[in-house]
């Protein structure tokens, strides 16, 4: 079963099934679910998270609007990057406004990152490819 706003670690297993009968269960596999609120862009304006160039080849920079988020680091933040399959592949700490990931040994393919600054919770999408 699904729930429509469920976040964290998902279980998916599948069988087939035709004019034969039906296969076994799969093994299970783990995934890392995050919330999709829909494809549009959020106007730039209007985000507390630039992250460019994306797509991107060598590095990423993920850069902090000071003034919409009243940016202090009073604790541990760190950027945390996930493969397409929800495996942790980076953990970066943010230390100033600007925090740049560096994907020269990445595979090409999608990631997704996923912060928290202040109690406000960001994440998105990044491509790499050559």
């Amino acid at each position: 079963s699904w729930a429509e706003n469920y976040e964290g670690t998902a279980v998916i297993t599948v069988r087939s099934q035709n004019d034969c009968g039906q296969s076994n269960w799969s093994e299970p596999k783990y995934t890392q679910v995050f919330t999709c609120l829909g494809t549009e862009e959020i106007p730039e304006e209007t985000t507390a998270l630039r992250v460019y160039p994306n797509p991107a080849k060598d590095y990423v920079i993920f850069e902090f609007d000071v003034q919409s988020l009243m940016f202090e680091v009073k604790r541990k933040t760190e950027i945390k990057i996930y493969d397409a399959f929800g495996r942790e592949v980076s953990c970066l700490p943010v230390m100033q406004k600007k925090t740049i990931w560096l994907t020269k040994n990445m595979r090409n393919g999608l990631y997704y990152y996923k912060t928290e600054i202040n109690g406000k919770a960001l994440s998105g999408k990044v491509v790499i490819r050559d």
